[in-house]
């Protein structure tokens, strides 16, 4: 008893926690320095390399919106001419409204362009054998013949060639993309060509046949 008496008499030992000033040292304004000096965690890193996958998911999901519309006013341009190419007309193939193409492209000579450019894409694109930089003549050639509006497709993107080459003369950013079309193409021969010679691709001989090729074909 004289034990557990004294024990409960005991004055409290003395704390050394003493609490900070008003205003000063609490809330986790404290840690703020602490993190900045370690940098971001390994979950911050995850997080923004999630939102970067997100962000391209995203724009490739546009670049697919845009391809689809424009292979629209392809379809339109080839069964009706160039002037038939109006957004509601355009919409309708689409069975959409005018407000998802304007949403797209900022007007209507951007929709030209970008119809323009998958023409003459899925014509280049055609199957080809090797890649552009060892692709033979005889592989050109072919790639040329699978080309020629002997199937529906083919001839609906010739169809709209066809249609905008008459346009291009007025319009600057259309003739661009004639030009670098012709360019690419020359610069495709030219590389198969000296490829076949075994010269240099800047060669005299190998730039004069090829542009005799091109011009053929």
């Amino acid at each position: 008893r004289d034990r557990a008496r004294r024990v409960g008499t005991s004055p409290p030992r003395a704390s050394s926690y003493s609490p900070p000033a008003h205003g000063e040292g609490s809330g986790p304004t404290d840690l703020g320095p602490t993190l900045e000096r370690r940098g971001p965690g390994r979950h911050h890193v995850r997080r923004a390399r999630a939102a970067e996958i997100r962000t391209r998911a995203l724009e490739a999901g546009d670049e697919v919106q845009r391809d689809l519309i424009a292979d629209a006013t392809c379809e339109v341009i080839a069964a009706a001419g160039l002037e038939a190419a109006r957004l509601r007309r355009i919409a309708e193939t689409l069975d959409s409204t005018t407000g998802l193409i304007t949403h797209y492209f900022a007007s209507k000579d951007d929709l030209l362009v970008r119809a323009l450019e998958r023409a003459t894409e899925r014509l280049t694109g055609a199957p080809t054998v090797g890649t552009a930089a060892d692709i033979t003549l005889a592989g050109r050639l072919e790639a040329f013949y699978a080309t020629l509006p002997t199937h529906d497709e083919a001839r609906m993107f010739w169809l709209v060639l066809l249609a905008f080459r008459g346009a291009s003369i007025g319009n600057p950013r259309l003739a661009a993309v004639y030009e670098r079309f012709g360019a690419e193409a020359l610069a495709v021969v030219q590389r198969a060509v000296a490829r076949e010679l075994g010269r240099p691709v800047a060669d005299t001989e190998v730039v004069a046949v090829a542009s005799a090729v091109d011009a053929v074909h």
